[in-house]
């Protein structure tokens, strides 16, 4: 019988410089229940880096889109049974086992904390999965919590809870990607990421209060938090598998991975906007989003993900003619809005076949605004090639990224394309609106019509820094203004291309938008009502 040092698989392993590259194993896969994960217990000593810099361990990484839409109410909880305990217990069904070779001293054992919420969450969960001995199960939940009472898209910041303490994790309303590393040679804490950089606490340094006990043979349990997960959650070295347990409701759009030290790749590193894994048997069923029928997508969906019908889901006319009410005229002109509800509240029919022209007004989808960010969501490849691109271009620079799309073109025919005037005042007006909130602003100029913005004549002494991107597919245009601008001017108001611009960016940015419509079918009716109206009155630009 041996006793566990229970640092040891953090500091005795010899380096491996030629371990082969891994991948994030994703949790949140759309299927809830069990998940075993192969772990190696010597791939904690790899020398492989993401950044070349900063060493990489075991761990856990969160993501919500950068679209703002992004929530996770009702949390992610994954459960695990504990290794700080007298001794480790698989717990999984009728593999369950006390191990007879590996127990924990008594100065290394955590209880669980009673009454603990989390606990209770798991041992409910795991109850239902056929777990009934859930007190050797341990759990954390990352949940998101709304900060105000918007009804559409507040702000929420992202909290963290453990069964290790009672302590309350906050990382705040600005944070979109969270990650967790469980200790490495030398550092056998835990420690958090937050947006990238570290998140500081007590407890989440090398002057840990147990730091100092240790040597007295000070009980671990008198100074549990958050910096004990990766002792308590990764398995002893003879273990080949990490198994946990995944809950994660549907309105949830968080992802979580399980991250190893030789990822090639860091899950976080790809787009602002994150992929929504659900099953192709759930978009059978139809349980997860209205369906529509949109063939025209089709030209268009280079940012949509790779499997195109994993978003859409394409319904037959003459499949269910017997179910479908006709209307032939509704909401007469591209630009008005007619309330559906009201309208069609007393069809008995399954579905609603409507004849007519566009809806170009935002209202008709503004209460499916989550769902339609997740359907635009950008494909892997794009991510890459845009993000890569994103590093390069902009290199060091973190300014707040106040972007200027311009549209010429076919509208130059009917007089509605953007102007340089409007174009040289507005980008002048915005930022030094931006500049009572923000110090630091660079201005990017998008558009296809790269010599007008060359031309553009914009004040150097005002403005030290101008980006304008190379040219990109409409694809790649739309998925680098979505993901990189942090405020928008819309120069040209009838570009629909622009609008989605704005539609898709996170709903903190700023929006200006050109207020004249003279010449176009538009109105302020078809713009967002925090969207900031401008326009240009005998030369001078003004809030309209």
């Amino acid at each position: 019988m041996r006793f566990l040092f229970i640092f040891v698989i953090f500091i005795n392993c010899p380096p491996l410089n030629d371990q082969h590259a891994t991948k994030s194993i994703l949790l949140t896969d759309g299927h809830n229940g069990k998940k075993i994960i192969p772990f190696y217990a010597v791939a904690q000593c790899s020398a492989l880096n993401w950044n070349g810099k900063s060493p990489k361990t075991f761990g856990l990484a969160f993501r919500l889109p950068r679209n703002g839409a992004g929530r996770c109410d009702d949390g992610i909880l994954i459960c695990y049974p504990k290794t700080l305990t007298r001794n480790y217990f698989t717990g999984i069904g009728s593999a369950s086992f006390w191990s007879r070779s590996f127990k924990v001293k008594r100065t290394f054992q955590v209880v669980n904390e009673k009454n603990n919420t989390v606990s209770q969450k798991c041992e409910a969960f795991l109850e239902k999965n056929g777990i009934t001995n859930g007190k050797h199960w341990r759990g954390i939940y990352v949940y998101t919590k709304s900060l105000n009472d918007r009804k559409t898209n507040p702000t929420r910041q992202i909290i963290l809870e453990t069964s290790l303490t009672p302590r309350v994790y906050n990382f705040g309303s600005n944070t979109r990607q969270l990650a967790i590393h469980f200790g490495l040679r030398g550092n056998r804490y835990t420690t958090v990421t937050n947006e990238g950089k570290p998140y500081l606490t007590d407890e989440f340094n090398r002057n840990n209060p147990y730091s100092k006990h240790l040597s007295k043979g000070a009980f671990l349990e008198e100074y549990t938090g958050l910096w004990l997960l990766g002792m308590d959650m990764l398995p002893s070295m003879d273990m080949n598998n990490v198994t946990v347990f995944i809950e994660r409701s549907c309105s949830c759009t968080m992802e979580a991975w399980f991250t190893y030290p030789t990822d090639s790749i860091f899950p976080m590193n790809l787009s602002k906007m994150c992929k929504r894994n659900v099953t192709p048997e759930e978009y059978e069923s139809g349980v997860w989003l209205p369906y529509m029928e949109l063939e025209s997508l089709l030209d268009e969906s280079q940012f949509l993900q790779k499997n195109k019908n994993a978003q859409i889901k394409y319904i037959k006319a003459n499949e269910t003619e017997n179910e479908t009410f006709f209307v032939k005229s509704f909401a007469p002109g591209c630009c008005t809005y007619k309330d559906p509800q009201k309208a069609f509240s007393m069809i008995k029919e399954k579905y609603i076949k409507v004849m007519g022209n566009y809806f170009q007004s935002y209202k008709f989808f503004e209460k499916q605004r989550t769902e339609i960010r997740q359907i635009f969501q950008f494909g892997e490849e794009i991510c890459k090639t845009v993000d890569t691109y994103q590093r390069e271009f902009f290199d060091d620079d973190h300014t707040h990224k106040f972007c200027v799309h311009v549209r010429l073109g076919d509208f130059e025919k009917t007089g509605i394309e953007s102007k340089n005037d409007f174009t040289e005042l507005g980008i002048e007006f915005g930022f030094k609106y931006l500049k009572k909130k923000f110090d630091n602003i660079s201005v990017v100029l998008l558009g296809a019509e790269k010599q007008f913005l060359m031309d553009l004549k914009i004040d150097r002494q005002l403005i030290s820094n101008v980006f304008l991107p190379k040219a990109m597919s409409r694809g790649e245009d739309l998925a680098f203004a979505a993901t990189a601008c942090d405020s928008l001017l819309i120069t040209a108001s009838s570009s629909t291309f622009s609008w989605w611009i704005a539609y898709l960016m996170p709903d903190q940015s700023t929006f200006f938008y050109n207020s004249n419509f003279n010449g176009t079918k538009y109105s302020r009716e078809n713009f967002l009502p925090d969207w900031i109206p401008i326009q240009l009155i005998n030369g001078t630009m003004m809030l309209d």
